[in-house]
């Protein structure tokens, strides 16, 4: 499994999407190896989670269209009209990643809580 360390910002829903691009070094790390493991942090209280999962690649803007939207709320406060969220993420040439949990939130690696 190869290391490629990011600050994301979400939540523990199931599963877990994460927008990135393809000139990105984990796009190319997950088209090659789909495992991953991702580590919620809570620095100040020293509280972590961590989740081994499998991740499938979206690469069909139409079809993560309602989880972009969602992400770009998220980080820009409000989102523009389908036609052009889908024009930027081609010109940024954006995919969905979709992680997928192996396990059940109980079986998940965690200290601090």
């Amino acid at each position: 499994m190869s290391t490629d360390a990011a600050t994301e910002w979400g939540s523990l829903s199931q599963p877990f999407y994460i927008s990135t691009t393809k000139t990105r070094q984990k796009y190319k790390n997950f088209r090659r190896d789909p495992r991953v493991q991702l580590a919620f942090d809570d620095p100040t209280g020293f509280q972590c989670i961590v989740v081994d999962g499998t991740v499938e690649i979206w690469e069909n803007h139409q079809r993560g269209l309602p989880f972009f939207r969602r992400i770009t709320i998220k980080h820009r406060g409000e989102a523009p009209d389908d036609r052009t969220i889908l024009d930027r993420l081609a010109r940024e040439q954006r995919v969905l990643l979709v992680i997928t949990p192996e396990k059940p939130i109980a079986a998940w690696t965690h200290w601090g809580f």
